[in-house]
């Protein structure tokens, strides 16, 4: 074998060696990379479900509240303005919540109240 022959044959085995550990190389930062966007999106996730419960808090106190109260379920029954004006005026601020609105089964609303709007 001549010079120029082993010389070619040595760069073509040191250029498959090289290509070899660069493919090793790019899987193992692949991996660590793929874990860092899965821990990532997991810390977004849970910021995300924290401000959720956060922001639900109020809006669970007042419909739980509402679910039970007798009065609520007479003024569905029978609307009156000056008893929803009396009763569920103030709720918005009390529950520190920007709105809410009760329906009937038909899902026709009774009474809107909306405080912080976009």
């Amino acid at each position: 074998m001549s010079v120029k022959s082993s010389f070619f044959v040595l760069a073509m085995l040191t250029f498959l060696v090289a290509i070899g550990v660069q493919s090793f190389m790019w899987m193992s930062e692949r991996k660590s990379v793929n874990t860092m966007a899965e821990n990532y999106a997991r810390e977004l996730t849970s910021g995300f479900k924290q401000l959720l419960l956060l922001k639900s808090d109020p809006m669970k106190k007042q419909a739980l509240d509402y679910a039970i109260w007798n009065d609520l379920v007479n003024f569905v029954e029978d609307p009156t303005p000056e008893w929803a004006e009396d009763n569920l005026k103030g709720s918005s601020v009390q529950f520190n919540i920007d709105g809410f609105y009760i329906l009937n089964q038909s899902k026709k609303y009774f009474f809107l109240s909306l405080q912080n709007l976009f």
